[in-house]
């Protein structure tokens, strides 16, 4: 059985909020329940929208992945929400055709979260279960504004989570395995660095310290900061030369919850050690082979030469402006290689969501609805990565496969935080946080434009001041004949 499980709203689309946001909450259930599923056997795959910016985005981009993937079950997470109150609201799971399927689990929710069970619940006026083309259902894990609910919720996480991927996939949860011993106290491994605070600084007046959503300079910005803001600075990342504070940090009308972005090092001090993010594996994605004999070609990076078939390395598609790139690991059916990234694509050109942060390729979503990648051709695959020969033999990808692939250790290139109310946030509120829905303080709606304030200059990225990195040269070197991917 394969299932595909996505959470409720968006990164910039939020749902509920109470005494626990809905989509932060979403997103952790989510990623719990894929671990059960997969300790279970089951083939799992998630999705949260780190995109959309309106209703209508949102849920067409979330009904979009759900049809592009192999599976026997959409699933789709929120939490529920009437009026703030201290009493007990109760699980519901909804659905159109799925009414046993919906009755089960959210009696076992209701079982494993000491839930009222509301069961299900026939909604014939949602999009996500009118359009997705499987069995599905949605699931309202308890409501978030009701006290009594919460406090059960976060006391048995845990056991929700078990019983949500038991009564989708009709498996059980084996024993958890014991945990391992501890080794001597001379030989255990450094304990993580707690949050440090960092201050901004080096600002020459009139400019900002713009705080975007990856660690890259063409990132959306989602806020900015000023000299002597204060950041609690969670982790590092570097992409090429460039090194990224990962911060944390709120806003009163975010409820308490915390928000992760990423600030340029060079304008942020910090006194105490920061550890580097962990970067996961990207799971699950189609790999084509290019480079050999007729497809000999030119690479979109000037240090590189001709591709052919002794070139030994990958495409991606998102374009790094700083060298050197990092290395990535790939794994295929024969075993895994660390590699370099050689060239660009396939299909898209700014896929920034999916190589630098959580999401599924766009051209998942473009091949499934016959629209045009960013290269102006409407793929004819739903691949995320181009190998060479060498590194497709290496793996045992013949053509085109699936493979797994995750950025090196050295590159520490971003791994997407999750939102959390356990850290603390900056004690400064002049930290300006451009939240979903809003509008930045003199009523200019967030963009994906370079810079915030006309009159400001872009201090996100330290190389377009002479600081080293990338130069100014864009686009593309003229090109050989390429194929068509």
């Amino acid at each position: 059985m394969k299932i595909a499980i996505s959470s409720g709203h968006g990164l910039y689309v939020r749902g509920a909020s109470g005494y626990v946001d809905e989509v932060d909450e979403a997103r952790r259930v989510v990623e719990q329940v894929a671990v059960n599923l997969r300790s279970m056997g089951v083939g799992v795959q998630t999705f949260h929208d780190n995109v959309s910016t309106s209703q209508s985005e949102n849920l067409n981009r979330i009904v979009n992945w759900h049809n592009s993937q192999t599976r026997d079950l959409d699933c789709s997470t929120h939490f529920n929400a009437y009026v703030s109150t201290t009493k007990p609201m109760g699980v519901e799971v909804l659905y159109v055709t799925q009414e046993s399927l919906a009755r089960k689990v959210s009696a076992a929710i209701a079982d494993a979260g000491d839930f009222i069970d509301r069961g299900p619940k026939y909604r014939a006026d949602l999009a996500f279960l009118n359009n997705t083309n499987k069995p599905a259902i949605l699931i309202e894990t308890c409501f978030c504004d009701s006290k009594a609910d919460t406090d059960n919720y976060n006391r048995l996480f845990d056991a929700i989570c078990i019983a949500i991927a038991e009564s989708t996939s009709g498996q059980t949860l084996g024993e958890p395995e014991q945990p391992p011993e501890q080794p001597p106290e001379g030989e255990r491994p450094p304990l993580p660095q707690p949050p440090q605070t960092g201050t901004v600084h080096g600002l020459v007046p009139g400019d900002v310290l713009n705080i975007r959503a990856t660690a890259s300079s063409s990132s959306p910005i989602i806020g900015i900061a000023d000299n002597n803001d204060l950041l609690t600075v969670v982790g590092y990342a570097m992409n090429g030369d460039t090194k990224y504070y990962k911060c944390q940090w709120g806003d009163p009308h975010m409820a308490g919850i915390a928000v992760y972005g990423f600030a340029s090092a060079a304008y942020v001090t910090v006194e105490g050690d920061v550890d580097p993010i962990e970067q996961g594996w990207h799971d699950d994605i189609e790999a084509t082979e290019f480079g050999s004999g007729s497809d000999n070609q030119d690479s979109a990076y000037p240090d590189i030469d001709w591709i052919n078939d002794t070139t030994r390395g990958v495409a991606l598609p998102y374009k790094w402006k700083e060298t050197p790139r990092p290395k990535v690991v790939v794994k295929g059916p024969s075993g895994e290689i660390e590699t370099e990234i050689v060239d660009l694509g396939p299909w898209n050109l700014d896929d920034q969501n999916y190589v630098l942060g959580a999401a599924r390729p766009l051209a998942e979503e473009q091949y499934a609805n016959r629209t045009e990648a960013q290269n102006g051709q409407v793929p004819t695959n739903r691949a995320g990565i181009d190998l060479t020969p060498p590194i497709a033999d290496a793996i045992g990808i013949s053509g085109k496969g699936s493979v797994s692939w995750r950025f090196a250790n050295e590159g520490h290139i971003l791994s997407e935080g999750r939102a959390t109310t356990d850290l603390g946030t900056s004690r400064r509120q002049a930290v300006q946080f451009f939240h979903a829905g809003k509008s930045d303080p003199v009523g200019r709606p967030l963009s994906g434009r370079e810079g915030v304030h006309s009159n400001k200059r872009n201090r996100s990225n330290p190389a377009r001041h002479g600081k080293g990195g990338a130069g100014k040269r864009g686009g593309h070197k003229a090109k050989g004949k390429r194929r068509q991917r």
